[in-house]
């Protein structure tokens, strides 16, 4: 399939879903993974913050990890 045509001043997508070609929603997908896991991250965070529990466990620094490590 041919790149679907652009107007001047605008940029082409950076991908484009075909018969053959899943790019685009494989990059949602792994968008919307890394946004929910900050967003977790976050939340685990503050809450941890607000309850008085102290420093980061274990626990939290291996979400950390493996959010930097994924991304």
């Amino acid at each position: 399939m041919e790149n679907p045509r652009v107007p001047d001043g605008y940029d082409p997508p950076f991908a484009t879903i075909t018969d053959d070609d899943h790019t685009a929603w494989i990059v949602i997908t792994a968008l919307l993974g890394l946004v929910y896991s900050l967003l977790f991250g976050l939340v685990r965070a503050l809450l941890s913050w607000s309850t008085g529990r102290g420093r980061p466990r274990v626990d939290d620094i291996a979400l950390a990890i493996s959010t930097v490590c994924l991304s």
